[in-house]
């Protein structure tokens, strides 16, 4: 079974999502950098880790993008 590996800082980033999910009309909320989804499908995630997710490691941006063609 594959080991999941955690960023030092996964409880702070963890917490940071944590809180903006629990604000009014947010439906979801991305681990690496806190953004508050207001709305959700795989095609909005896929555009927020190809574009617009400062902290994403450079592989989950690069499948974003090819998801989106």
């Amino acid at each position: 079974m594959a080991k999941v590996h955690f960023p030092a800082d996964a409880e702070a980033k963890l917490r940071r999502a944590v809180r903006n999910a629990k604000k009014p009309r947010i439906v979801g909320a991305c681990f690496w950098c806190g953004h508050g989804y207001t709305k959700y499908t795989h095609e909005i995630e896929d555009e927020h880790f190809a574009n617009g997710c400062p902290n994403a490691p450079e592989k989950l941006k690069a499948d974003a993008k090819k998801r989106l063609g």
